[in-house]
């Protein structure tokens, strides 16, 4: 008969493959690569909008003929045009740099949260994978031992030593297992693809043992948050709409310019001629003032219905922030409820390996049924089971506490 070992050893300390995997996991993200670029879109548009209050300097040059008709000796001409343009006073132009301003310290923290949300699920694909391994490798245990058994029964059934119904209990026992290990195995491979889509890495490089799990340790950098990080990302998100709407405002008003044009030409410096500066020169300034007077309606509907959509967009930002201070208050109350399953079921397991210990010597002194030696041995791993999934719930709980307050990408050194 095969050695059926069931091992439950959870350790208070740091699990380093879990540390392991989100690490490589982050270094192979694709997925943040588009959030960092529009991050980067939104630093460069501000520094676009900051950098055209300075006057735009333009030099363009022309080299060319001209005269009545084209020939071989018509004139050759040259000119020279250096143009400096600023805006003296543009509302629009200040509300386009607050509303950049804004988008920025957006995208900012849009891309703080992504990363962090990237960390919990890429661990919460290793804990899974874990779990089902985990309950893979009880339905392997249950699964080798009726084998083995079924395999004595067959033979002292075939002997008549053992009576049909005893045959047919222990097969159909066996095919049911198997039965579920089949399925167990799909499930099990479904998992483990998820994982090798996040590592991107060497699959073999870790254990995937349930064993090397445990219980999170505390994190020692770990601050008060008073906010969760969704809610910061929406009251930066606030105040982008509020500035937008008051650009809308701004957008009726008059828009005054300055331009400056320098301009040199000359048409005879092929021919060596002298150059008379006073009459190949020539300069302007203008001053710009632009204001709508009657357009049928059309800009100011436009801007009350741009209105209108900020206020939609606001109320929906209203609503995602009492979920996310929902989510923040119960994450650490999660982690309260989590501890204490995870006791409850450590205390069960304890209790159902000595039933289970008790029950195995009386099967081996004949005083008991090998199926009842199989029931008892199923409420065991059952119970191993449960404990384990309660360690996994227990990590999902606090790594999720971290997330609420942007703590992960730091917990995990990255």
């Amino acid at each position: 008969m095969k050695k059926i070992l069931f091992v439950f050893c959870p350790i208070l300390a740091f699990s380093a493959e879990l540390h392991q995997v989100v690490q490589s996991a982050y270094r192979h993200a694709w997925e943040l690569e588009n959030a960092q670029y529009l991050k980067l879109n939104a630093d460069a548009d501000y520094s676009s909008k900051k950098y055209a209050f300075l006057p735009s300097l333009n030099l363009s040059a022309n080299h060319g003929f001209q005269g009545g008709t084209p020939s071989v000796g018509s004139d050759k001409t040259s000119d020279y045009t250096l143009e400096a343009k600023a805006n003296l006073l543009s509302l629009t132009q200040l509300d386009d740099l607050s509303v950049s301003r804004a988008a920025k310290e957006l995208q900012e923290k849009r891309f703080d949260e992504q990363k962090n949300q990237f960390c919990f699920e890429a661990l919460n694909v290793y804990l899974n994978y874990l779990l089902e391994k985990k309950r893979n490798h009880n339905l392997n245990n249950i699964e080798n031992l009726l084998e083995d058994q079924f395999e004595v029964t067959s033979g002292e059934y075939k002997q008549g030593i053992k009576p049909r119904k005893d045959y047919l209990r222990l097969r159909a026992e066996l095919k049911g297992v198997q039965l579920d290990q089949t399925q167990q195995l799909i499930v099990l491979k479904n998992a483990e693809d998820l994982l090798r889509n996040k590592i991107k890495d060497d699959f073999s490089r870790f254990s995937y043992e349930p064993s090397v799990l445990t219980i999170p340790e505390l994190y020692k950098n770990e601050e008060d948050v008073k906010l969760s990080m969704k809610e910061e990302t929406l009251n930066k998100e606030l105040d982008l709409l509020s500035t937008k709407r008051k650009k809308l405002n701004h957008t009726v008003w008059p828009q005054l310019s300055l331009g400056a044009q320098y301009k040199v030409s000359d048409s005879d410096f092929w021919k060596g001629s002298a150059y008379d500066p006073r009459s190949n020169q020539y300069w302007v300034i203008t001053l710009g003032l632009t204001y709508t007077l009657w357009d049928w309606g059309t800009e100011r509907r436009s801007r009350e219905s741009n209105v209108r959509n900020t206020r939609i967009r606001e109320n929906e930002v209203y609503q995602e922030i009492r979920t996310a201070q929902m989510n923040y208050d119960l994450s650490n109350e999660k982690i309260r409820v989590a501890r204490k399953v995870y006791a409850q079921r450590a205390q069960v397991l304890s209790d159902e390996r000595e039933s289970y210990n008790i029950i195995s010597r009386d099967y081996r002194e004949g005083k008991i049924t090998f199926l009842d030696y199989v029931s008892s041995l199923r409420s065991y791993t059952s119970a191993e089971l449960s404990v384990f999934q309660a360690l996994v719930d227990l990590n999902k709980a606090y790594y999720e506490s971290l997330l609420q307050k942007g703590q992960l990408v730091s917990y995990f050194q990255l």
